[in-house]
C-alpha cells in the first residue's frame, strides 16, 4: 500500500535497517508515589431533554482530560497532573494522585484496584486503585524511543505498548517529529509494538514491518483481535499478535492515505468487525470486516445553517463512538453531538444546546459526554 504521512509532510523515503533487537527484554519495577487523601466533592444532577442527562461537574477541567468508566458507578478522571476517582457515577469525586508536570496522557483500569497509566511517555502500574504508582520500565523508555499508547488485558498480566524506537541514521535523513538522537548520534523513529505476559516484567517485540514514524493508538476487542494505527502504518491481528496484516481502502472508496497532509491519529473497535479510523484532518473511516478494508464514514451534505440538518463539510468529526454496526454518536469540531442509526450514512443532531469537548464509550446502553464547561453528561443509546 502506498502511504504514510509524517507530521504535516509527505514521506517517500524508505530506509533499510540491519539493526536487530533482543527478543525479550527483562526489567524491574521501581519508584513508589505517595498516597494522597482529599475529601470528595459533591454535586447535584438535573435532567436535560431528549436522551441526555446531566450528572454534574467534573474536577478535571482540562481539554486534555482522560475519563474511564469501569461500570455505571465507578470511574476515574484525569487532567495533566491529577487523577480522581468516583464510585457513585460521577456525583462525587476523590483526588487520588497529583504532582507537577507529570503529563498524564492515558490510563486504563481492569478492575477497582489494578491499572496502568502513561505519563510523560513512561508507563506505570497501580494495585491499589490509583493511590500509588510503580514505574514499569519498557524498551521505549527515555531516549530509546517514544511510547504513545498501551492496552492492558482484563487479567492484568498481558499488555501491549505501541510507539516507536530510534535507529541510527545519517544527519538530515529524518523529517519532522520522527527525527531524534540515539547515543549522541542522529536517529530516525520507526514504529514498534511490544507485548508482555507478566505485567511488564519482560517484553517481546511483535513481528511488524519497520515503517518510518510511530503508532499513536493500539486497541484490542478480545485476546485475539487487535489493531494499531499511526503515521507509520495501520495494522490488524487476529491471532493475538503472532502476525500483523496491513489494511487498505476499498477500491470503490476514496483512499484517505493518498490525500495530502493526512495521517491516522486514533483507532477504535466496538467488536471484532466494526471499527473506526480518525484522521488528523477530522475525516473518519469505517470498517465492517475487522480492519481488512476501510471506507469513508459519510458523504457530508451541502452546508446548511439548520441546527437539525446533517453534518456540514466544514465541521468535521473529531470524536466518534459506535455501540454496534448501526448505532453511533459523533462529536464535531463545533462541539455538537450527532446520532446515526444506519452505520454513519446519515446523521441527526441531538436536541440539546450544550456544546461538548469529548464523548467516551460507556457500554452497550450509554455513552458519556463532557461539556466545554467540564460537566459530565450521560447519553442513552
Amino acid at each position: 500500500m502506498h502511504r504514510r504521512r509524517i507530521g504535516r509532510a509527505s514521506v517517500n523515503l524508505l530506509v533499510f535497517l540491519t539493526a536487530t533487537l533482543t527478543p525479550t527484554w527483562l526489567f524491574r519495577q521501581y519508584h513508589q508515589f505517595d498516597r494522597v487523601e482529599i475529601p470528595p466533592l459533591r454535586f447535584h444532577s438535573e435532567r436535560y431533554p431528549a436522551k441526555v442527562m446531566r450528572v454534574g461537574p467534573l474536577p478535571c477541567d482540562s481539554k486534555d482530560r482522560q475519563l474511564q468508566f469501569l461500570n455505571q458507578s465507578e470511574a476515574w478522571c484525569s487532567d495533566e497532573n491529577h487523577l480522581w476517582h468516583t464510585r457513585d457515577g460521577g456525583e462525587t469525586w476523590q483526588l487520588l494522585y497529583s504532582g507537577e508536570r507529570i503529563d498524564i496522557s492515558e490510563f486504563q483500569f481492569v478492575d477497582s484496584e489494578a491499572g496502568w497509566m502513561l505519563k510523560s511517555r513512561e508507563l506505570y502500574r497501580t494495585e491499589d486503585g490509583g493511590h500509588s504508582w510503580t514505574e514499569i520500565v519498557t524498551p521505549m523508555k527515555g531516549y530509546a524511543g517514544q511510547l504513545w499508547s498501551f492496552h492492558l488485558d482484563d487479567n492484568g498480566k498481558i499488555g501491549w505498548i505501541a510507539g516507536g524506537l530510534y535507529y541510527p541514521t545519517e544527519a538530515g535523513r529524518c523529517l519532522n517529529t520522527a527525527a531524534g538522537v540515539l547515543d549522541w548520534q542522529p536517529a530516525c523513529l520507526y514504529s514498534a509494538i511490544f507485548r508482555t505476559e507478566d505485567a511488564g516484567l519482560s517484553w517481546r517485540r511483535q513481528p511488524t514491518r519497520l515503517r518510518y514514524g510511530r503508532f499513536f493508538s493500539i486497541v484490542f476487542a478480545d485476546a485475539g483481535h487487535g489493531w494499531v494505527a499511526g503515521d507509520a502504518d495501520v495494522l490488524h491481528t487476529t491471532d493475538g499478535g503472532k502476525t500483523w496484516c496491513p489494511d487498505r481502502f476499498k477500491p470503490s472508496c476514496e483512499d484517505y492515505y493518498e490525500l495530502p497532509d493526512m495521517y491516522v491519529t486514533a483507532i477504535s473497535f466496538a467488536d471484532q468487525k466494526n471499527g473506526l479510523l480518525l484522521f488528523s484532518s477530522g475525516m473518519v473511516a469505517k470498517s465492517s470486516d475487522g480492519g481488512n478494508t476501510w471506507c469513508g464514514l459519510l458523504e457530508p451534505p451541502d452546508p446548511s445553517p439548520c441546527d437539525n440538518c446533517g453534518l456540514s463539510p466544514q465541521y468535521n468529526l473529531h470524536r466518534v463512538y459506535f455501540k454496534d454496526a448501526a448505532h453511533g454518536i459523533a462529536l464535531n469540531s463545533r462541539g455538537l453531538i450527532y446520532e446515526s442509526f444506519n452505520g454513519g450514512a446519515t446523521w441527526r443532531k441531538l436536541a440539546i444546546s450544550t456544546t461538548f469537548d469529548a464523548i467516551i464509550p460507556g457500554g452497550k446502553t450509554s455513552a458519556w459526554a463532557v461539556s466545554q464547561s467540564s460537566e459530565l453528561f450521560q447519553v442513552s443509546l
